[in-house]
């Protein structure tokens, strides 16, 4: 016989029935359901204890078979067991929502009077023996707490008053969805026999007639003020009304539902007399928009519960066009009935009312349309509730939501969030909005509806604006101490103060992720050691590997993303420090004894505590950094640039293009590689000067490393097969982590949860390429069976359910790597080794050169001089022709990527794209081909394999054209570079007398541009460059000839200073300058900027404008100027300031 999905199970049965849920082949018990949270249950009890009950809440029993608590069964289970225990008397069933918590579930029919399950579990979950009027088992449940208990009271007075007044039947049942999880029927059962009946009723008003209930539920029950407002229809007609609409209350489309399945065209009238019903409460109200909706659906919203009530709009369907814009449609009262009403007759009565109704179709099912009516925010009388129903033009059908019509590239579908969210963004700093979505990105796990948290980052960038003395140590160990109970969420563990401070950081699923991608001998990764600086106080070594199940969405720049592995906090370099890290890594992690290769930059006191504690692993140098070291030694030797350059394409190889010319590096064999290393000797020795020592330095210092560590017999066997290794990828997760901590100085404390931060949003994006929502990663095509539709992931309501869903990527088993097979030619010529590769699987083919080796990648750009041409063509072509020199940064959209530097050891470039201006942008600071001319070798390189060098042309073509030279022979030049240390003047013989009286500045063809008189060269001699020094809200007189270019308005009046850029003749070419906080408007709003200059006319009136308080007398005239001013303006001061000059 089969057995049934559900785990744990121990009944012998082909279907299993949930009881929480109510599904009838359910995958799980009910202890593990995810309704457990806000199940429904019943508990009966007499009449004379509903009082009681309804005033305090349901008490504790204080025995039982499964000890003390209250117990609760099935609604139906409830009644029965009711009826039975009090002998025939009305009993009245409560619904309760109960949250079960953590459940104990009792194995048959055994029985725990002493309640033992307390002391670990919320509740307990057990079979009853045939007992009060059940002739089979039962289920029970018991809860420890009456906190875990809601009485549902929605529509229990209306129910207990038709019951009182005789105008129910004997069982009175109302149709209620209550809660947020779960829809209800009778929320409470009156029962009693038929010649009981009248004296039940009159036990039940006796019941209630002390509660302050009482006369609201009695059947001289009176309308509230409220109801008097609205339309209070016949019973009869709603009732009616509910049937034209297809009242079938339902949870659809994870909110309540007010009907669904029927197909009809709902009317404004019918809708409106619907929302206006004072009895609407007791309807199934939508208090969250609908997620989704892929059916003929009705739906009440309670838009008090909206946020705005715009957010219902974003229902995940994709984008929708609107047929129309908002009708209107007004009523009114007319003897207490509604009525439709004119424009006219709405204005005319202070209590009519004013609707608006919209329709759109679905842009990726054209026959499916949503309808919306609402009251309008300025209409006189108003209502909680609005409408919205969903329609096909025939049968019902599904579909998968299409892009946005404004999408440049991708296929995700149009996902919009809500409108709330978005202008909750809006009013936010970009800073804080972006720190506060990596903090809650557990909301994934509990949101009903994607629309109601950002997309990503990129949305957040869009909307929002440019806008205590702890012991470190001590807090850290007492962090350490909460955590290491719980290995689940444990992130630190090591910290020791002494001798020196080491810290040890990394979480169970990274080591899981360490064992499963670096252990593995089919298809393992590199795990790469590398140590950062410029942290804080501490040195920071930070282990990496990659995740062998994803890719980068860039099809030719990386292969897996990098991620972080374990991050090590110290403050020495030293050997035993080192060594402390990686028995460390072996004691925390002892799978990793099986370790199959690590990579470090060669230093001896990094790599040889791994050596000694995993012997069995290969040591990977970087190639960049022994290029370094080896150069570095060349011009310590003091040896000829060409000479240099042969040595290193001697060890290194050299690349013409696709093709490459062995070096020593790429020989296979330790015979082979003796032979060519002979030969080389020979050679170095003979062409350069300082050869023997150079000889004798690389036989004692690097031959051994080159042999075991870089040689291409190593490489094969670390599937690198012709490529070497390099620390780009340490290099990376560098530059992330400095990204991460803000590029400053940190504490350890702040670092160290900065690190846990990262390590969760790591694992954030990991999980969400199931769903397809990690900008920039994708799972591997043989990993496909691991993804989830979103729409399944969000239609799951369990937290714990989603997490199971998308956690699981953590525990697959790696599949099993189609390893490049290498021919090698050994054909010993001179130094030169022939190598060739054959490929099994295509995707690990040697990479072509992005781009035609034909087109120059220069090809649109018009400021680059044929000489600069050839220089960043070559280059950047050496940079393309190894995919490892380029790679892209982790989680950063695909637009920024880290750039290799041959130019100075341990260096990188930081490259980004800015697709919306087509600049692709390079560290200026570093470096200074894009500091000089906004094009270097690595933004080109980036440019082309993005295939962003069109745009990148058309950007660099707008920028002015300088001259190259003058940028490079100033940069970083020390200040004051030949500048006169002193202010003395080397007075000539006749200098003072040879000044011209009219200084002109011609065109080429002659024309005379501007002129300035004798006058105005000595005012603007004298005043140049002085307006720094007016202290604010202190007025000086300047002349406007000293003031900048860019001084064109008057402050005060907002009129030009000049004529036709001409100065005005005297007294007017004065001006008064003083410093002030300058507003500005934005978004129609007055907003204070900092401290600048100001200018206004040399006129009371203008100054005023800023200053009530302006006094002429108060402006300051320099002792300097005087002797500039002309009878003019000394009549005209005198008169303006009051002051003889």
């Amino acid at each position: 016989m089969p057995r049934c999905k559900a785990d744990g199970c121990r009944w012998d049965h082909e279907k299993h029935h949930c009881a929480l849920c109510g599904n009838d082949d359910s995958h799980h018990v009910s202890s593990d359901c995810y309704m457990r949270h806000a199940c429904i249950l019943g508990h009966g009890t007499k009449v004379g204890a509903a009082s009681p009950i309804t005033r305090s809440g349901l008490l504790m029993s204080t025995e039982g078979r499964l000890g003390p608590g209250i117990y609760f069964a099935a609604i139906p289970t409830a009644r029965v067991i009711g009826k039975w225990r009090n002998e025939g008397e009305a009993t009245v069933v409560y619904h309760c929502e109960v949250d079960l918590g953590r459940v104990k579930t009792m194995d048959g029919l055994t029985e725990d009077k002493s309640g033992s399950w307390r002391a670990k579990y919320d509740s307990c979950h057990g079979m009853h023996p045939p007992w009060g009027g059940r002739t089979e088992p039962f289920r029970e449940w018991v809860v420890k707490s009456p906190s875990q208990v809601k009485i549902i009271d929605r529509g229990f007075k209306r129910n207990l008053s038709a019951y009182l007044s005789g105008s129910a039947g004997r069982q009175s049942t109302v149709l209620s969805i209550t809660g947020k999880k779960q829809p209800s029927k009778d929320v409470i059962t009156l029962d009693s026999s038929d010649e009981e009946d009248q004296g039940a009723r009159r036990s039940l008003k006796a019941a209630f007639k002390e509660t302050d209930d009482y006369q609201t539920i009695s059947s001289e029950h009176k309308e509230t003020p409220e109801a008097e407002k609205s339309f209070n229809l016949d019973p009869e007609d709603v009732d009616e009304l509910r049937r034209s609409l297809g009242y079938s209350p339902c949870k659809y489309a994870n909110t309540d539902c007010f009907s669904r399945g029927r197909n009809q065209t709902v009317g404004t009238f019918d809708a409106v007399q619907l929302l206006l019903d004072v009895h609407l409460e007791i309807d199934p109200v939508a208090k969250d928009p609908p997620f989704r909706p892929e059916d003929h659906c009705v739906f009440i919203m309670h838009e008090k519960s909206l946020t705005d009530p715009r957010d219902v709009l974003s229902d995940d369907n994709g984008a929708y066009s609107a047929t129309h814009g908002p009708r209107s449609f007004y009523f009114t009262r007319t003897e207490g009935k509604l009525m439709s009403a004119t424009k006219e007759e709405y204005d005319a009565d202070e209590e009519g009312y004013w609707f608006t109704r919209q329709t759109w179709i679905c842009n990726s099912s054209k026959d499916f349309r949503r309808v919306y009516i609402r009251a309008h925010d300025d209409s006189h009388a108003k209502r909680d509730y609005s409408f919205l129903y969903y329609q096909f033009d025939k049968e019902a059908h599904s579909f998968e939501p299409s892009q946005h019509g404004n999408r440049r590239h991708g296929s995700k579908p149009y996902s919009r969030s809500y409108q709330s969210v978005k202008k909750s963004l809006k009013s936010q700093d970009r800073g804080n909005a972006l720190k506060t979505f990596e903090e809650d990105r557990d909301e994934i796990y509990t949101v009903k509806n994607p629309a109601s948290i950002p997309t990503g980052t990129k949305q957040i960038r869009n909307l929002t604006q440019d806008a205590q003395p702890v012991d470190d140590i001590m807090g850290l160990q007492e962090k350490c101490k909460k955590e290491f109970d719980f290995p689940s969420l444990r992130f630190i563990n090591e910290i020791h103060a002494v001798p020196s401070l080491f810290i040890f950081c990394a979480t169970k699923r990274q080591f899981g992720d360490m064992v499963r991608f670096c252990t593995n001998a089919d298809n393992f990764s590199v795990l790469g050691v590398d140590t950062m600086f410029n942290v804080g106080k501490f040195f920071v070594t930070a282990v990496t590997y990659r995740h062998l199940f994803l890719r980068s969405r860039s099809a030719n720049i990386g292969d897996h993303p990098v991620m972080l592995g374990a991050i090590f906090i110290h403050q020495d370099k030293s050997r035993a420090t080192y060594w402390q890290m990686a028995a460390s890594l072996k004691k925390h992690c002892p799978e990793l004894v099986d370790l199959k290769v690590y990579g470090t930059d060669g230093d001896p006191a990094l790599y040889q505590p791994f050596k000694d504690l995993f012997p069995a692993a290969n040591h990977l140098l970087c190639d960049i950094h022994m290029r370094d070291n080896i150069e570095k030694k060349l011009r310590a030797l003091g040896e000829k640039p060409d000479v240099s350059m042969q040595v290193i394409q001697d060890i290194f190889g050299k690349k013409q293009g696709t093709d490459k010319t062995a070096g020593l590096v790429d020989c296979a064999g330790g015979d082979f590689e003796t032979a060519a290393a002979g030969a080389l000797y020979e050679k170095w020795t003979a062409i350069m000067e300082e050869g023997a020592d150079f000889v004798s330095y690389f036989k004692e210092k690097k031959e051994h490393l080159i042999q075991n560590c870089m040689s291409l017999s190593t490489r094969i066997a670390c599937q690198l097969n012709l490529d070497v290794y390099t620390q780009n990828a340490n290099e990376c997760m560098n530059s992330v982590i400095k990204r991460q901590t803000g590029k400053e100085k940190m504490k350890l404390t702040p670092f160290v949860e900065a690190m846990q931060k990262l390590v969760q949003k790591q694992e954030k994006d990991i999980e969400e390429t199931l769903i397809d929502r990690t900008p920039g990663m994708d799972l591997l095509d043989q990993y496909n069976h691991l993804k989830v539709r979103a729409t399944d992931f969000f239609r799951v309501q369990s937290e714990k359910d989603r997490k199971k869903l998308l956690r699981k990527i953590h525990t697959q088993p790696v599949l099993k790597k189609e390893v490049d097979v290498v021919i090698v030619e050994d054909s010993l010529e001179g130094e030169i080794f022939e190598l060739t590769q054959k490929t099994l699987p295509e995707a690990s083919s040697p990479r072509a050169s992005p781009v035609d080796s034909e087109d120059s990648l220069l090809d649109g750009f018009a400021n680059i001089q044929s000489g600069q041409r050839l220089q960043l063509e070559v280059k950047a072509r050496a940079l393309m022709d190894n995919k490892k020199y380029i790679t892209a940064a982790p989680g950063d959209d695909d637009m920024c990527f880290i750039v290799a530097s041959h130019s100075s050891r341990n260096q990188f470039h930081t490259v980004t794209i800015n697709p919306k201006t087509g600049q692709v942008a390079c560290d200026a600071k570093t470096c200074l081909p894009y500091r000089v001319g906004k094009i270097c070798q690595h933004a080109l390189a980036v440019a082309a394999v993005k295939k962003v060098s069109a745009a990148y042309a058309m950007w660099h073509n707008k920028q002015k054209s300088e001259a190259p030279l003058d940028k490079i022979a100033s940069f970083q030049l020390a200040k004051g570079t030949g500048l006169k240390r002193h202010n003395r003047t080397q007075r000539r013989l006749g200098t003072n007398e040879k000044t011209s009286q009219v200084s002109t500045l011609t065109s080429a063809e002659g024309k005379a541009l501007a002129y300035r008189t004798a006058a105005e060269n000595t005012a603007k001699k004298r005043t140049k460059n002085s307006v720094a020094a007016v202290e604010p809200f202190t007025y000086e007189l300047r002349f406007l000839s000293g003031c900048h270019g860019s001084v064109k308005k008057c402050s005060g009046c907002h009129t030009e200073f000049r004529l036709d850029g001409d100065a005005p003749s005297p007294p007017k070419d004065l001006v008064v300058v003083s410093q002030m906080i300058r507003s500005s408007k934005k978004n129609n709003q007055e907003q204070n900027g900092k401290v600048s200059p100001v200018y206004f006319h040399a006129n009371a009136k203008c100054v005023e404008k800023h200053d009530k308080e302006f006094n002429p007398s108060d402006i300051v005239i320099r002792t300097e100027d005087e002797e500039s001013f002309e009878p003019s303006h000394k009549k005209f001061l005198k008169q303006f300031t009051g002051k003889k000059v």
